[in-house]
Order: structure tokens, then C-alpha cells, then sequence
């Protein structure tokens, strides 16, 4: 049961962990994310970048990122926004 658990459970790698382990600068990953060219999701303000995605994307970048991106666009629900009047506020 225990087994289970770890494999829904997904290791994220924050932005400083990750720029250590591909040697990179933060402004070459904060360039990728931009142009979305590594799998990368945000908490609130903060990139996190999902480490099974990461090591997928080093073998295969092309085809991890169109299966990332559109798993994600794929998981969003739009919901419908209602925009109010400055006289339906008071």
C-alpha cells in the first residue's frame, strides 16, 4: 500500500534545485518557462517543475512538452467570470 502512495505522489523541484542539477543560470530557466520550452507548473507566484517531467524532458524535449502542455491545458476548467458595474458593487 505504501508503494501506492509515492507514485501519486510527484517530487517538484524548486527553481534553485533545479538550475543546480542542469547547471544552468535562473535566467536562462526563468527564459525557458516564458517561452514554455520545460515543464513547469505555478504555486501562487512560485515555479515548481515536476522532477519525473524534468528527466523525461532531457531525453525527449519536444515530445514531453506537448504531452506536458497539453495535459495541463487539458486539466484547466474554465470557469465563466461575470464582470460587475461600478453601481452593482455598492
Amino acid at each position: 500500500m505504501e508503494g501506492t502512495d509515492k507514485k501519486a505522489r510527484e517530487n517538484y523541484l524548486t527553481l534553485k534545485e533545479l538550475c543546480a542539477w542542469l547547471k544552468v543560470p535562473k535566467a536562462t530557466i526563468y527564459d525557458y518557462t516564458f517561452r514554455k520550452r520545460i515543464p513547469f507548473v505555478r504555486v501562487g507566484k512560485l515555479l515548481r517543475f515536476p522532477e519525473s517531467w524534468i528527466e523525461s524532458w532531457l531525453i525527449d524535449p519536444e515530445q514531453t512538452l506537448r504531452r506536458f502542455f497539453d495535459k495541463q491545458e487539458s486539466s484547466i476548467t474554465a470557469f465563466p467570470v461575470r464582470l460587475r458595474s461600478c453601481k452593482e458593487r455598492r
